[in-house]
């Protein structure tokens, strides 16, 4: 899953659009990004296996459904010119992708650590409670949302009750 955070920060979608169905050999694939060839072949071959992209034949890749849905629409150049843009007036699949294999995996990656924290110092040797780190209950999901629910508290507690929820 997170190999799709590199076809789409490197924009390899809309290389591939570029170049057509016939594909794009791996060299001129690794030259545009400024990549080692050998790396990107292994790249692109793991998502073809996961038919996310196609090997048209041996090191010359195309896009296929999935690679052509996170497709943006804009030539590379448009997006290395203004990246803050990139996805504004797009059908949001490749935002979407890039949200889902950065800010929402490195932060499932810590989900644990974040509700039991007991469990992240003893899983990893650490001894005792933390004093303030990432980990600290004061400073953990459960600890915002708990001041969170009490700011709803007071925040609702003139509002009428309602069954129709």
């Amino acid at each position: 899953p997170l190999i799709r955070r590199l076809l789409e920060a490197a924009h390899i979608p809309e290389i591939l659009r570029e170049a057509g169905p016939k594909g794009l050999h791996v060299n001129e694939i690794s030259r545009r990004l400024t990549l080692d060839p050998s790396l990107l072949s292994h790249v692109l071959r793991l998502l073809a296996t996961h038919h996310i992209t196609r090997e048209v034949r041996p090191d010359v890749f195309a896009n296929d459904r999935i690679s052509g849905a996170i497709d943006s629409g804009r030539t590379v150049t448009e997006l290395g010119q203004t990246p803050e843009t990139n996805y504004n007036g797009t059908n949001g699949i490749a935002a979407f992708v890039g949200l889902c294999t950065d800010e929402l995996f490195k932060s499932a990656a810590h989900l644990t650590d974040c509700y039991l924290p007991s469990f992240a110092h003893v899983e990893h040797g650490n001894g005792g409670p933390p004093k303030s780190d990432s980990h600290s209950t004061e400073n953990s999901v459960r600890g915002v949302a708990s001041k969170n629910a009490q700011d709803g508290a007071v925040a609702n507690s003139g509002m009428p009750k309602s069954d129709h929820i």
